[in-house]
């Protein structure tokens, strides 16, 4: 009983020691990339995770390379709060990728050993990772960093009951998917108009780590072109923690008539994605935009009792 006492107690503080070390690895390469303006890029997301990945293979107990390797990236990450100071958005954000290049080398490195084969299979690896580790760190290196997302509803409103509704300010509700209520949602802090020229300002309240440390930003918007039947705005200013991710660039909500009780509701939102990789944070932003979009129809667009 003592003995297993002092396995655990050993084991514990080799969690520890390895996960500080972990910790100190991506905390000193983040500000390192940071003050080269590459801490978007995927040398952070692609070749940081790839390093610590080689770290935790021969130190963490566990049968298996994929174990170790997992249990490691887990100890960075829940210490990475509290100590890095990362707000629980980055965290989550940042962690399937993570799991997913750590989980990658493990596979490769478990399997070799079970079919002892050479390896030259796991420096193929690293090299291909290493490549893509390159993205955002040059335009040459980078993908199509403009977006637009469209999002097409039908309102029980009338015509004129959506125009009242867009034309009073954003209150947006709770009452949205769980995924979307992880980031900070927007309040109207002056509303002008929806008149051309006219600027209107959100503000946006993020706590970091769900209850405290609450950092404070408005975006301005103003409002480029109107019509009929369509309202289109463009953003002038954001410093709120949405734009760690994404500039947002422009926004258009159009409406047509299709009854006198039933209006089609169309809302286009015009983004630039900042983090990379591509084929992950691009697939991860567009759905989140695209949730935003159902949810400024819902509560911009849509009357209280049609929703």
């Amino acid at each position: 009983m003592e003995k297993s006492k002092i396995n655990k107690n050993n084991n514990f503080k080799k969690y520890m020691a390895y996960g500080l070390l972990g910790l100190g690895i991506t905390g000193l390469s983040f500000h390192l990339l940071r003050y080269k303006e590459l801490h978007g890029s995927a040398l952070f997301y692609i070749a940081i995770p790839l390093l610590l990945a080689y770290v935790f293979i021969n130190t963490l107990p566990s049968k298996t390379y994929t174990g170790r390797i997992i249990k490691g990236i887990s100890i960075v990450l829940l210490m990475s709060g509290p100590i890095l100071q990362e707000g629980f958005i980055c965290i989550i954000m940042a962690a399937p990728l993570f799991y997913i290049i750590g989980g990658i080398v493990g596979a490769v490195l478990d399997y070799r050993k079970r079919k002892h084969s050479r390896k030259i299979h796991s420096s193929i690896l690293i090299t291909l990772m290493l490549i893509m580790s390159l993205e955002g760190t040059h335009p040459l290196f980078s993908f199509e960093r403009a977006n637009t997302v469209v999002v097409k509803k039908r309102v029980n409103a009338s015509v004129d009951e959506v125009k009242h509704q867009i034309n009073i300010p954003i209150n947006l509700g709770r009452d949205v998917p769980t995924y979307l209520k992880l980031f900070p949602f927007p309040t109207s802090k002056s509303f002008t108009g929806n008149q051309v020229g006219d600027i209107n300002t959100l503000n946006f309240i993020y706590k970091k780590h769900f209850y405290f440390n609450a950092v404070i930003g408005d975006l301005q918007y103003q409002i480029i072109k109107t019509g009929n039947n369509f309202i289109e705005s463009r953003v002038i200013s954001d410093q709120s923690y949405v734009n760690t991710y994404l500039n947002w660039r422009t926004s258009k909500v159009s409406w047509k008539k299709i009854d006198n009780s039933h209006t089609e509701v169309v809302w286009e939102i015009s983004y630039e994605r900042k983090l990379d990789p591509a084929w992950y944070f691009g697939t991860l932003e567009k759905y989140t935009v695209t949730l935003m979009a159902n949810t400024l129809i819902k509560y911009s667009a849509t009357p209280r009792f049609a929703r």
